[in-house]
């Protein structure tokens, strides 16, 4: 959510997607009320960057991938 706000946009459209992608992916139903509550902040964005070894780890590829079609949604 942070990496999909981070174009300085962040709507319904793109957390539908986000929701509806971890939900289809077997997301246990806490995570997806977190998930819900969460809104994305400049604050988020830099503590990721701040972490991106630890964050980021094997899965950038698709972290990515993942996140342009968050961003992308609307």
């Amino acid at each position: 959510m942070t990496l999909a706000a981070a174009d300085g946009e962040y709507n319904e459209k793109e957390k539908e997607w986000i929701l509806g992608y971890r939900a289809a992916l077997g997301a246990p139903a806490d995570l997806l009320a977190e998930l819900q509550k969460y809104v994305p902040n400049a604050e988020d964005w830099h503590d990721l960057l701040n972490n991106k070894d630890v964050f980021v780890g094997q899965s950038r590829r698709a972290l990515i991938y993942d996140s342009f079609h968050a961003a992308s949604a609307d």
